[in-house]
This record gives C-alpha cells, sequence and structure tokens, in this order.
C-alpha cells in the first residue's frame, strides 16, 4: 500500500512557500503602485527639486539588478545599524524596483491627457484637486492598464529572486547536516572539522554539473540559443568546485592517516576494504573531470556532458562512502567487557559485532525514489514537448 506521510509531511513546504510569494508580491506591488504614483505626480507637477531626485532614483532603479538591491537592503543596512527582516527586505526591494517601472507608467498614461482638458476644467471652476481626480486621473489610469498590469507580472515574477537571501541559509543548512554528523564523536568516518565545508562544496559541483548536462542537452535539441563561451565558463567555474572538493578530500584522508593517528583503519577501509570501488570511482572520476575542464582542446560538448556524469557520479560514491563507512568502524565501545553471553562475535569488539549492521534501502522505497524521479522527468519531458520553447525561426515558414 502506498504510503502518503511523505507527501502530507511536504505539503505544507509548498503551501508555505506559496504564501510567502504571494504575500511579497502583493505587498511589494502595492508600495510600488504607491510609489510610482507619487513620482508620476512630481515629474508631471514639475517641482524644481523633487523631479531631479525622482529622475535619478528612476534611472538607478531601473539600472541596477534586484539582486543587487535585496544584497543592500539585507546585508548593507545592518552595517548603518537598520535591521530588517528577510520579508520586509523582500517587500521593499521589489517596491523600490516596481516603483520606478509603475512611474514610468502612470507618467506614461497622464501626459497623454491633452493640456485643453485642464485647462477646461480649469475655466469651469473646478480646482487642482477636482481635475486630477475627476478628469485626469481617471482617463490616465485607462491608459496606464497595461503598462500597470505588464509591470505587476514583471513584479511576481522578479519575486523569485527573493531566493538569493535565503543562499545564506542554503548553506547554513549544509552546515548544519554536516556539523550534525561531524559531531558523532562515535563515529570515526564522520568526526571530523572538514566536513561542512565538504559538503558545500559537493553541493556546488552536482549542481553546477547538473546545469551543464540540461544546457548542452536543451541546446543540443534546439531549445536553447546558448553561446560556446558560456559553457567553457561554465565548465572552468565546474573543474574550480570538483578541484576543491578533491583537496578537502585529500586534506581529511592526510589528517586520518597521519602516522600514530586514529583514523588510519578508516584510510585502509577507504583505498583497499570494501569501499574501494566507491573511493577509486570519486577520484578518478573527479580528477578526470577536471582535466577535461581545464583542458581547452578536450572541452567538447560529450566530454563536457561525460565530465558532468563524472562529477555526479562521484559525489554520489562519497555519500556512500559517509553513510556506509561511518557504520564499519566506531570510536566508542560499550562499558563493561563483552562475553559470549552477548554476543557470538565477543571476541572482535564492538566493530566487529555491529560493524556488518548497515542500512540499505528496502526495494518498496527504492520503488518510491525511482517513481519520484521517473515522475520529475516526465514532467520535464512534456514541458519540452508542449511548452513553446523552440525558437521561431526554427519554426516552418506557413504558406
Amino acid at each position: 500500500m502506498f504510503d502518503w506521510t511523505f507527501v502530507t509531511h511536504y505539503a505544507p513546504f509548498f503551501v508555505n512557500g506559496s504564501v510567502m510569494t504571494l504575500f511579497i508580491s502583493v505587498f511589494g506591488i502595492v508600495l510600488s503602485i504607491a510609489v510610482g504614483l507619487i513620482c508620476a505626480g512630481i515629474e508631471i507637477a514639475r517641482i524644481p527639486v523633487l523631479k531631479h531626485i525622482v529622475r535619478v532614483y528612476i534611472e538607478l532603479s531601473r539600472n541596477t539588478p534586484l539582486l543587487v538591491q535585496l544584497y543592500f537592503l539585507y546585508f548593507g543596512l545592518p552595517k548603518l545599524g537598520i535591521v530588517w527582516s528577510a520579508e520586509q527586505c523582500a517587500i521593499v526591494g521589489l517596491g523600490f524596483l516596481g516603483g520606478s517601472y509603475m512611474a514610468e507608467a502612470m507618467r506614461g498614461g497622464l501626459e497623454t491627457i491633452p493640456n485643453v482638458q485642464r485647462e477646461s476644467a480649469y475655466v469651469l471652476g473646478l480646482s487642482q484637486w477636482q481635475t486630477l481626480s475627476r478628469v485626469v486621473i481617471p482617463q490616465a489610469i485607462s491608459t496606464s492598464i497595461p503598462g500597470v498590469v505588464a509591470n505587476v507580472i514583471f513584479l511576481i515574477k522578479e519575486s523569485s529572486v527573493v531566493s538569493a537571501i535565503a543562499l545564506v541559509c542554503a548553506v547554513l543548512v549544509h552546515s548544519v547536516t554536516a556539523w550534525i554528523f561531524g559531531l558523532q564523536q562515535g563515529r570515526e568516518m564522520w568526526h571530523t572539522a572538514l566536513l561542512a565545508p565538504w559538503f558545500v562544496s559537493s553541493a556546488l559541483v552536482c549542481g553546477t554539473a547538473l546545469v551543464m548536462v540540461v544546457a548542452i542537452a536543451l541546446r543540443r535539441a534546439g531549445y536553447l540559443s546558448l553561446d560556446q563561451a558560456y559553457l567553457v565558463k561554465l565548465a572552468k567555474l565546474l573543474g574550480a568546485f570538483v578541484v576543491v572538493d578533491l583537496y578537502f578530500f585529500g586534506c581529511d584522508l592526510l589528517t586520518e592517516a597521519f602516522p600514530g593517528g586514529s583514523g588510519a583503519e578508516v584510510v585502509a577501509m577507504l583505498t583497499a576494504g570494501p569501499l574501494v570501488p566507491y573511493f577509486w570511482t570519486e577520484v578518478v572520476g573527479c580528477a578526470l573531470c577536471a582535466v577535461i575542464c581545464f583542458t581547452p582542446a578536450l572541452r567538447t560538448n560529450a566530454l563536457l556532458v561525460a565530465g558532468s556524469l563524472l562529477a555526479i557520479l562521484g559525489i554520489f560514491c562519497k555519500r556512500v562512502q559517509l553513510l556506509v563507512g561511518g557504520f564499519q568502524i566506531a570510536n566508542l565501545d560499550y562499558a563493561g567487557p563483552l562475553t559470549p553471553m552477548q554476543h557470538t562475535a565477543w571476541d572482535s569488539g564492538l566493530s566487529g559485532i555491529y560493524g556488518g549492521m548497515v542500512y540499505w534501502p528496502t526495494p518498496l522505497e527504492l520503488g518510491v525514489t525511482l517513481g519520484v524521479v521517473a515522475l520529475g522527468v516526465l514532467v520535464f519531458l512534456l514541458g519540452i514537448k508542449l511548452l513553446p520553447l523552440r525558437p521561431k525561426d526554427d519554426e516552418a515558414p506557413s504558406e
């Protein structure tokens, strides 16, 4: 029977993410409309000093990326003693960026109203406020709606950039996970200070390699127009991440295999023991990936895909080494002597008794995992087939 517990466990995360997106987008859009209306009014009224300030704000906001603005709000303002939450920074950032676009859209709508209508309203005895509220603004709204709606859609899409603020949180997630493993003194394989940066470097390797494979595949299928120079830059970045990951691995092996250290048994298990296939697959695969990425003559699309897959396979082998190897050798023994009444292999010590008790997924768990991966591949392939992703130049001309 299918177990829905994991669905009910993770569903709230998606719901909370959707609610947070709507929360940030709605308040950011409201703030941007208010800022845009004020700035458009100042520009139309041509107030001597304020109109120049508004023009500088519009040019600055529209010509700087939202990511830079968010970094300034989240990381820069605390240096000035102003500390905002991530949600507040996201709303202010969207309002700051969207206000400039809204100001231009509203200014264009206000400028479409002929001056003769304003003059006629003044002749009829209407005040300036009555002229704006009853004559100018109602007509300007109708002409500004297309631009405002386009800006609203733009801001909703730009709300995804807010996730960049969570980059530090993502690094902390990997680090905290590694610290949970690394503080287990009873596991020789995990008890190392290098585990946290090692986890982060592994995530960078897998992410970059996956982007490389998908980009080349979409480019080969004609769904992505990407210059080779960008793939070369991505390959260099992947090579750098792989070298850093191997450096951390080498440092860990060096400290464990140092004469007189307690980790010599771990090194022997990796290099010549039951985990030797995974060890050498990681080392050789990542080394080949680095050679391909750093050698110009080898940077063909086929070899870049092969190198990326080797890097992903190497990181997978590392995970197997950590999980399986961590249960093979224990640092701590239970208090008291072991006797034949406790275990038949009492004379081999704790590691001999419990070293073989390694978790392995059941066929049902493997099937569920395979099903989730297959569903992701199916959605990806359906998206490529059904969505209009192929450039129009590649389509057959209509007769």
